[in-house]
Parts: C-alpha cells; structure tokens; sequence
C-alpha cells in the first residue's frame, strides 16, 4: 500500500480522534522515535485500510510509509533532524494516532501490536502517559494564571496543550481546547501591550528630537509584530527626520567652509538613511574640499605624537591621514618608524602581565606560609618578579618583610 498524504494540521486533525470511546483499542499520541533512513517496523492485528500523513505548515517529505508485511507498516525519516509530524492508521475498525519523531540513535526497530491483547496494553500505557501529561500541563496553566505577564510560561502552556489537544480522552478535550485558546490569547495580549508601550516610548523620544531612541523604541516592536505596516512607518518617518537633522547640519557647516564638520554631519546622515534626498551629492563634495584639511590636521597631529612618543595618538592620525590620502609615501615612511615602539609596548604589556601573575603566586605563598621552608618559597616568588623589573619598589619591600618573618620563626 502506498503513503497516502492529506493536508492538514495537526491540531486540526480528523473529528473521529474525539470520540467513538468505546473503542478501547484506539491509541492516541503515541510517539514512534525514528532516524534517517532506518526502517521501524509497526505490527498490527489486521491489515491497515488506511496510512495518512498529517502534513504540518506545508512541510512534506519528513517520512515515508509503506508496507511491509499484510499487518506490518514500515516507516521511516527521510532526513536528519525531520519536524515531528503525525500518522493516522486505520486498521480493522480502529483508528490510531501517531507521533512520528526524529531521534538520533533511536533503538526502536519493531512496535509489536500484531495482537489486541497487546494494543490494548500499549493504549493503558498511552493513555496513563497522556493523563500524566495533561495533570502537569494542568498544574503549569494554574502557576500560568497567578503570572498572567509571564509570556515564556504562557507560550510554554500553549506549547503543551497543543501537544494533547489531538490525544486526550474526549471528556478532557473540551478544556484542553479551552485552555490552549486561552494560552495563545494572553501570550497574544502580552504582545500587543508591549507593542503599544514600544510604539509610545518611540513617540515620546521622537517628540524629545532623540531619534536614536525613537528608532530603537519602534525596531522592539518589530519583535512581537514582524513586518508591521505601523511601526515600519514610523521607523521610516524617524529616519527621514534623524538624517534632515543631520542634513541641515552639514549644511549649515558647508556653508561657514567647515568642510571638515559638514563631511561628518553628511557621513552620519548617510549612516542612517543612505537614500536621503541628493545627500551623496553633498557628501561628495564635501569630502572634496575636507579631506586636505584632514590630511594636513592629522599627520600634524601625527608627527607631535610621535617626537612625544605617544606611539597610539601617532598610529591613530596616521591611520587617519592615509585613510583620506591611500597610499601616501610620507605617511607610509612614518607608520613604518611606530613598528618598533609598537612591538616593544607589546613585549612590556607581556612582561608586565608575567610580573603580575608571579606577584599573585608570591601573595598567595605568603598568606599560607605558616614555617621557614613555606617562607622561602613567597620569597623566591617576589625575587623572581624583582629580576623580572628590577625598578620596582614593591617585590622589595615584600622579601624584606618576609624575611624578618621566616627569622622570628626560625628563633622559636
């Protein structure tokens, strides 16, 4: 018998899983653990009429059913890590749900069912494991409702409940129904007053011209409500007003032949709305007139930093210059005299954390050092960090302490 394939959810599963419960061999919600390409055998009394994928959110190609025998139905997952997706198997006037889900190493290769004393069995243990799980997923809503704002406990309640809302006895499913309806509307009203909040939090720091803000106060709610056409518009309303602010700046500065300030205001307008109106224009020609006034400015600032040995300022303007310069031979010929004072910085900043460490080891010798020989060794410790830098004072004083120590214990 070939896989039959319906589309479906799997909460909206076929009607006869509530009821008929007087057909106490149905089995609901068993899970069958599968593996890529690793066949599971389920026996059962008779031959099955019937073997319907649910297919979950238009997802197909997770597993493959087919027979195996005359009651037998071989199944397996025909990829790794495959969504949980459920079966439906109708066979000698039961109809059974279930599970199928992927697991990595699963040691089930037959599920022996071939006799009613066995499916029978198998729905007691079902049925104790569905009962066992709604009771926990009952007690979670009840810490649910004293929590009302907690949206993790809330999408957790849901998660569960939707879980059942296919495998539990019909008595309960009236509730499970309930309660999942319930679940995704709280998590749904937490979303939406966080939503509202976000949406006047960005208002009033619009309002206040910080437009940093406002966008990061509108991008939040883009989070419970992804692609929202309101908030998207405000995002877009922000950064139009945010970047003209910007605009108007560089403008202003233009105008007073501050190139310098007017590439600046027009790079950080750009940074916030590159398709501002002729703003590359103004961007351009600023960069035009500003970048010999930073070049000079910076490898004057360069050239001081280096005659005072300020290695990073040097290193910093240089990068600067030759960031608005590429390639100019000056500034290449001065970057290449840093390269020793940079390595020797290097090796000190190594030195000193050696330093550091050996005075850490020589400070926890001593607090433990309760006779001669244990003295000695916090000694040694602070005489290895003198000879690591000779010009300091405090490894000194330390061994001169501790040396006065280790004699009044060795007097006693």
């Amino acid at each position: 018998m070939k896989a039959n394939h319906c589309i479906a959810f799997l909460m909206l599963l076929p009607s006869f899983f509530f009821h008929n419960d007087a057909e106490a061999q149905n089995i609901r919600g068993d899970t069958i653990h599968l593996e890529a390409n690793s066949v599971v055998a389920v026996v059962f009394p008779s031959s099955p009429s019937k073997a319907e994928l649910a297919i979950n959110n238009g997802q197909e190609g997770l597993y493959e059913i087919s027979d195996m025998g005359k009651k037998s139905l071989s199944i397996k997952a025909l990829k790794k890590g495959a969504k949980d997706q459920a079966l439906e198997v109708t066979e000698g006037g039961r109809k059974h749900l279930f599970i199928l889900s992927y697991k990595e190493g699963s040691p089930a290769r037959s599920i022996d069912l071939s006799t009613k004393k066995k499916l029978s069995a198998r729905v007691v243990e079902k049925r104790k494991d569905v009962s066992k799980a709604l009771n926990a997923t009952n007690s979670l809503y009840d810490h649910a409702r004293t929590d009302i704002s907690n949206q993790a406990l809330w999408e957790e309640v849901e998660a569960k409940y939707l879980q059942l809302v296919n495998v539990v006895d019909p008595k309960d499913a009236g509730v499970v129904k309930s309660r999942l309806e319930e679940s995704r509307k709280q998590v749904q009203g937490i979303k939406e007053k966080r939503y509202d909040e976000a949406i006047k939090e960005g208002q009033n720091y619009h309002s206040l011209k910080k437009y940093g803000e406002a966008k990061k106060a509108y991008l939040k709610t883009l989070e419970d409500k992804p692609g929202d056409v309101q908030a998207l518009k405000y995002i877009n309303l922000t950064d139009s007003v945010w970047a003209k602010d910007y605009v108007d700046k560089g403008d202003e500065a233009y105008k007073a032949k501050k190139y310098v300030l007017a590439k600046t205001n027009y790079q950080e307008a750009m940074s916030i709305k590159a398709d501002y109106p002729s703003l590359q224009n103004k961007f351009n020609q600023a960069k035009k007139d500003a970048d010999p006034l930073i070049y000079k400015i910076e490898r004057e600032k360069g050239d001081e930093a280096l005659k005072a040995t300020d290695v990073e300022e040097a290193r910093r303007a240089y990068d600067s210059a030759l960031s608005v310069r590429p390639d100019d031979r000056y500034i290449e010929n001065q970057l290449k005299k840093l390269i020793p004072e940079e390595e020797n910085i290097e090796l000190d900043e190594k030195r000193e954390a050696a330093y550091q460490s050996i005075l850490a080891a020589a400070k926890s010798l001593a607090g433990k050092a309760s006779n001669v020989q244990e003295y000695d060794l916090a000694i040694k410790e602070y005489e290895r960090a003198l000879a690591m830098i000779p010009t300091r004072k405090f490894p000194r004083k330390l061994i001169n302490e501790l040396t006065k120590i280790k004699n009044g214990v060795r007097a006693n």
